[in-house]
């Protein structure tokens, strides 16, 4: 088409694959994380609605904060600085939760707020480089591949980190003996699912007690790779940094104007002091049209 929603050529250009990948990344964590995280608080700490959506209010508060602090960091230190910081800190902020700090509010809090922060860095960091990679007739293509990335991410990070966690909840369940094979196939399906099944039945709170550590080890797991990511996207992110600044030098070359270093003067040696007389002082003063003897 002459004018296609979303221009396939806007990827060609330097530093709009990586941005569209840190909106990419962003979201999907934020979204899929979320998700797990909410049931997390509510079936296994036991948490009300209200009170689980107030602890993952630090995310918004902190991501709210993070956008409005974003515009001066930008400034004062760069957007290939800030991305690289915005993917740091949630690598180092979800490795706290991987790590077995689901169950202290204080530890889950400060995970939290780190993340929401840094995606907050990332997220601006990347639109930044978006819009300002693409020229001005191309500024609508540059917002719809950023809209793609938001909408894409939410249902990628839905899909992944939800399927993940299925697939380590199943595995690491441990069903107490004499479980109902209908309740075992109805536990396996989630921690909401085995809090069904467990109506009824003398192994309730046996069931509830495995649901819940499966449960526990799955969102550690799923935290464990989103950490992974960030950390992967804030080295690349640091080795793309040198390797541009590297070709920008290549490309320039040396400085106008620069001369090269030159090393110390030669010192005479046996044969040019015999020449002169057994006098150094004559050869130190001898050069290209001046005689080689002591005047």
């Amino acid at each position: 088409a002459a004018a296609p929603l979303l221009d396939p050529a806007l990827f060609r250009r330097p530093g709009v694959p990586g941005a569209a990948g840190g909106v990419l990344l962003v979201m999907s964590t934020l979204v899929g994380l979320g998700l797990l995280l909410a049931q997390y608080l509510q079936v296994v700490l036991g948490l009300s609605p209200t009170a689980a959506a107030a602890r993952l209010l630090l995310v918004l508060g902190a991501s709210a904060v993070g956008s409005v602090a974003a515009p001066a960091l930008l400034e004062r230190f760069g957007n290939a600085r800030v991305r690289t910081a915005g993917f740091a800190l949630p690598a180092v902020s979800l490795a706290l939760p991987a790590a077995g700090a689901l169950t202290s509010p204080w530890w889950l809090g400060v995970a939290l707020v780190g993340s929401g922060f840094g995606m907050a860095l990332a997220l601006t960091s990347s639109t930044d480089t978006l819009l300002s990679a693409a020229p001005a007739d191309r500024a609508g293509g540059a917002a719809a591949v950023e809209k793609t990335g938001y909408e894409l991410g939410a249902g990628l990070g839905t899909t992944a980190f939800g399927s993940l966690a299925a697939t380590v909840y199943a595995a690491h369940l441990v069903v107490p003996p004499g479980v109902p094979d209908a309740a075992k196939r109805l536990a396996s399906a989630g921690p909401a699912q085995a809090d069904a099944a467990s109506h009824g039945l003398t192994q309730a709170t046996e069931l509830l007690a495995a649901a819940r550590a499966a449960c526990t080890v799955s969102v550690q797991v799923a935290a464990a790779v989103a950490s992974g990511l960030f950390t992967l996207a804030a080295l690349v992110s640091i080795l793309g940094r040198r390797i541009g600044r590297y070709t920008i030098r290549s490309a320039r070359g040396p400085l106008p104007g620069r001369r090269l270093r030159r090393g110390p003067p030669a010192v005479p040696g046996r044969a040019a002091v015999a020449a002169s007389g057994g006098c150094p002082a004559a050869v130190r003063r001898s050069g290209p049209g001046t005689p080689s003897s002591p005047r």
